[in-house]
């Protein structure tokens, strides 16, 4: 599918001499996924399921994540029902970014389930106001039409925009899944004595051969130093100038033969920028670790915009009672700045992608990398949440952590191989042409892989006196700094083989399953990350209350 002309004529609609040497990156993936006409989402590009760009957890577990997700909504129903029937109020039952509908209906549809022999959840139903709230008018669209005759109210909003959106005062949930990591990010590159920003622009292979460095623009984000393309000041002119002379030139542009993309880095004035200065201020402690162990430079996605979208979101749960639950793609501070993580903190998913095997000079194919300019417009750009920053200002806006783990924690020590919720998942993969025991393989594989890693992080913040609101999701990860004394990956290793091998099999494993559990957490474990998103990215998760515990009671002196 051809891209580059419709994307590249909204981004050069202005005359040449008016236009500027490098594109945002911020302006460049905001274009990619909301303009209204060319955008992955604006323009209704987005193709959510099986076999298509992606799929979502709630899609592709439906309806029982919805059903997991409707026994929170009833904790939370069951904390702050007093408060909703003394002021004769609504509990809103919001989500932001829903797709194409699928979990809110099968949340909605689960409490009237219960509604029929729960007297709470009847109670619930007639005070319940369903809400979804999207940016995409495309796919609001969608979902009024999954969601007919449910009673829902609809609003085309952005998660920046709902103070808007949302009533006052607030009693109820709000839930979004992968739509914080939707505001357009810059992408910083912290360095010794500097920050800089990244800008890109596209470039013709023969016109501007003479005016950029040897090395194509990878924005790898597991390497330490992506390579780009620093393209000569003021140039744009005459790449413009060339495109219109040359028809040929042009075909090729357009038709995305000879289209790539070239970066600079911009240093930024900390002084003017006050949004990136208060979030590296935040981040001190991060990158004063990375500076002692020489690990810098480092590169991290921040959205401006994130502390005042944030702000809003408290003001609105502080003006009645309620809690905001999000899961995303990213960890914690010390996670989003490592560039040595098991996976890229910038992804990228497309059906294009897909398609294209080709690979590069080094043999790596191109759908194993994930680059934000192969299919602008056709592609879902996301990154890794900063929960640790996200968490900061919610907390300094009054707001209580209730939560932060695993995604898994949603299912609250529900076993979801059982029945009935074995059955439905296996008739889930009966609808996407599995057939037998096929069909159980791949459900089976679903829930464990929903359990046990996927990088995808769960967090629950609460108005005041609601922090023990979801007893059932267990104790938190290490969030703030201050939960990570002692919880490093700079250690005795040797030490630690010893007093982790013989706990497991204290714990009843072999001796060869303590052996690979013990190798693959040394492996995952590394001085610049944060140890339980090491330790989630190769599926070990469930080992992280045990290895915490023996690295805070330093097994050096531990008997092995």
């Amino acid at each position: 599918m051809n891209t580059i002309e419709p994307f590249l004529t909204h981004l050069f609609e202005r005359a040449p001499r008016d236009l500027p040497a490098h594109i945002p990156f911020r302006e460049y993936l905001e274009t990619c996924m909301f303009h209204p006409e060319l955008g992955y989402y604006g323009g209704g590009r987005v193709r959510i399921g099986n076999e298509e760009d992606y799929w979502t957890f709630p899609v592709r577990m439906s309806p029982v994540f919805g059903e997991i997700l409707s026994q929170r909504v009833m904790e939370l129903w069951r904390a702050i029902r007093p408060r909703v029937e003394a002021a004769d109020g609504r509990f809103t039952m919001a989500e932001v970014g829903g797709g194409r509908g699928e979990l809110l209906r099968d949340l909605l549809l689960a409490l009237r389930q219960r509604a029929r022999s729960d007297l709470e959840a009847a109670a619930l139903l007639e005070r319940i106001d369903p809400l979804a709230v999207d940016k995409s008018a495309s796919l609001l669209t969608d979902q009024a039409q999954t969601l007919s005759e449910l009673g829902v109210r609809f609003a085309n909003a952005s998660i920046a925009e709902l103070e808007t959106a949302l009533p006052r005062p607030f009693h109820g949930m709000l839930f979004a899944n992968e739509v914080l990591s939707l505001l357009a990010p810059e992408l910083l590159r912290i360095e010794e004595e500097a920050v800089c920003r990244l800008s890109v622009l596209p470039w013709l292979n023969p016109v501007l051969k003479e005016m950029t460095g040897d090395g194509p623009l990878m924005l790898d984000m597991t390497a330490p130093d992506p390579t780009f393309r620093p393209l000569v000041r003021n140039s744009l002119p005459d790449l413009m100038r060339a495109l219109a002379e040359d028809p040929v030139l042009l075909k090729g542009f357009i038709e995305g033969r000879q289209a790539s993309w070239t970066g600079v880095l911009d240093p930024i004035d900390l002084e003017q920028e006050t949004a990136i200065a208060g979030y590296l201020d935040f981040l001190q402690p991060a990158i004063d670790r990375l500076r002692g162990l020489s690990a810098l430079p480092a590169w991290v996605l921040f959205a401006p915009e994130g502390d005042k979208t944030l702000a809003g979101l408290a003001r609105v749960l502080s003006s009645g009672a309620g809690a905001f639950l999000t899961i995303d793609y990213g960890g914690t501070a010390y996670h989003v700045l490592d560039n040595h993580s098991k996976h890229p903190h910038l992804r990228t998913y497309s059906r294009y992608l897909e398609e294209d095997e080709t690979t590069n000079e080094q043999g790596v194919r191109r759908k194993d990398i994930h680059n934000p300019f192969y299919a602008p417009g056709c592609a879902d750009l996301t990154y890794d949440l900063d929960f640790t920053w996200v968490a900061h200002c919610l907390k300094a806006r009054g707001l209580g952590l209730c939560c932060f783990s695993h995604q898994g924690a949603l299912a609250g020590g529900v076993d979801l191989w059982s029945k009935p919720y074995q059955d439905k998942l296996v008739a889930g993969r009966l609808r996407e042409g599995y057939q037998g025991v096929e069909a159980v393989i791949h459900a089976h594989g679903l829930v464990k892989r929903f359990l046990g890693g996927s990088g995808f992080r769960l967090l629950v913040m609460a108005t005041d006196g609601l922090e023990g609101t979801f007893p059932s999701m267990g104790p938190s990860d290490p969030l703030f700094f201050e939960d990570f004394d002692g919880l490093t990956g700079e250690f005795d290793r040797p030490a630690f083989d010893k007093a982790l091998m013989a706990r497991l099999v204290d714990k009843g494993f072999s001796s060869e399953d303590a052996r690979s559990i013990t190798d693959r957490c040394l492996e995952a474990i590394h001085p610049t990350g944060s140890l339980v998103d090491d330790l989630g990215d190769v599926l070990m998760y469930d080992h992280r209350f045990l290895v915490m515990d023996l690295l805070r009671n330093r097994p050096s002196k531990l008997p092995g």
